[in-house]
């Protein structure tokens, strides 16, 4: 029988050649593929709201973690690709940016225990002893079933920082003076002194993220001004972002207990239904300052340090009023939609209670969540009509500085920072 140091390789040159872009017909971004895949979370190990950010050599660790409903414990099996500052494959070949052997099976997995709603919960901890990274930059990671002709069946995003250079910034004054009621700004600088680049304003790009969302980022930004230590990004109207308005959230983690924006909780052939409290439009809604996550959710029943395999699963109605059935499609929208659009997330038009309405299994938890408009030809989104943009709202901007110098092959990622603007 083969030992395992042989059948990883065998299966790195099965699966993960250094064309391993080709071998997969996916996006590289955060996505889904399979409907069964739920509570999709990936962080610093123990940081359940960090952003997936490692610092390059050293000891901490990034954690994904999912459940499958399908029922059956089934092969699944992860690999790495190194991507440049587009999330396009960098031309490092695989050989040049991992250390180890892709292609190994997920095999920290446990069953739920307890639950109403059976399934299996996946865990798969990076840097670990078969796998670690060697270069900075963007990388994408691909978890892909076995059992089934190696189809993907959910990709994520994460970033390995090298720091070289110190980045500062604050929130700025909108430049745009139509749009200081509705967007925000920022400005910020690059200090490096230590790198000391040879030509900055073509070889420093910076990315700007708006509580994480890759959907919505500022990219390709080049220097305004160079100066001796510094590189100014202090433009006027070009890093701007739509403020949008404090997420809404409901509280899940007691199921026993109605608050929380939870109209009511019942049992129905034998699974748990939740109903939300009628959500209305914000656009004229004055602004309202109330603490969120940015977006996002954490897992968990109240007290229970074994939630991941406890934890129930609920169908979760919502609804949000509208008088007439709008010309746009309404989505659900956050780190629950992967932050796009999933069609599993599309709500339909009830004429009978005029409000668009979804049922969504979620796990129990703490969400946060938007209502998008979309263009239905476009797919453009928007939030103006369901959420309004408020000058005031607290939102993250985190800044992600690139370096390519000149005959380099891939883009490294030197420096980061997070900027939050104040409530009002």
């Amino acid at each position: 029988m083969l030992n395992k140091s042989i059948l990883a390789i065998l299966v790195t040159l099965l699966f993960c050649s250094p064309n391993i872009a080709q071998d997969f017909d996916i996006d590289y971004k955060d996505f889904t593929y399979n409907t069964d895949i739920r509570s999709v979370k990936m962080h610093l190990e123990g940081l359940p709201l960090s952003y997936p950010i490692i610092i390059l050599n050293d000891n901490a660790r990034l954690q994904l973690s999912f459940d499958d409903l399908g029922g059956d414990v089934r092969d699944y099996a992860y690999t790495i690709v190194h991507c440049d500052a587009d999330w396009t494959p960098s031309d490092l070949e695989e050989l040049e940016y991992l250390d180890g052997f892709p292609g190994e099976l997920l095999e920290n997995y446990s069953f739920s225990f307890n639950t109403r709603t059976t399934y299996t919960h996946y865990d798969l901890f990076l840097p670990n002893d078969d796998l670690t990274w060697t270069k900075s930059g963007n990388y994408l990671l691909i978890i892909f079933d076995e059992d089934n002709s190696n189809e993907v069946v959910l990709t994520r995003r994460f970033m390995v920082l090298d720091q070289k250079v110190k980045v500062t910034g604050k929130p700025s004054p909108v430049g745009v003076v139509s749009k200081s009621r509705t967007h925000q700004e920022i400005d910020f600088q690059v200090l490096h002194e230590s790198l000391n680049p040879r030509s900055p304003q073509t070889e420093i790009r910076a990315t700007v993220l708006q509580n994480g969302n890759w959907e919505t980022a500022i990219r390709d930004i080049e220097p305004l001004f160079v100066r001796k230590d510094a590189l100014v990004f202090d433009y006027q109207g070009k890093i701007l972002f739509p403020a949008r308005n404090e997420f809404r959230q409901f509280d899940i983690r007691n199921l026993q207990n109605t608050g929380g924006n939870i109209e009511f909780v019942e049992v129905y052939n034998d699974q748990l239904e939740v109903t939300l409290l009628p959500d209305q439009k914000r656009r004229n809604v004055p602004y309202l300052f109330y603490n969120d996550i940015d977006g996002q959710f954490i897992i968990g029943q109240d007290g229970d340090a074994n939630a991941p395999t406890r934890a129930d699963y609920a169908q979760v109605f919502f609804s949000l009023y509208s008088p007439t059935k709008l010309d746009e499609d309404i989505y659900l929208y956050g780190e629950i939609s992967d932050w796009t659009l999933r069609e599993d997330m599309k709500m339909v038009y009830n004429e009978v209670t005029f409000s668009y309405v979804a049922k969504i299994p979620l796990k129990e938890g703490f969400y946060n969540y938007l209502y998008a408009e979309v263009d239905p030809k476009t797919k453009e989104v928007n939030f103006e009509y369901t959420e309004g943009n408020k000058f005031q709202t607290v939102n993250n901007y985190t800044v992600l500085v690139y370096y390519r110098p000149f005959g380099a092959r891939y883009d490294q990622l030197i420096g980061t920072h997070t900027v939050t603007t104040l409530g009002r």
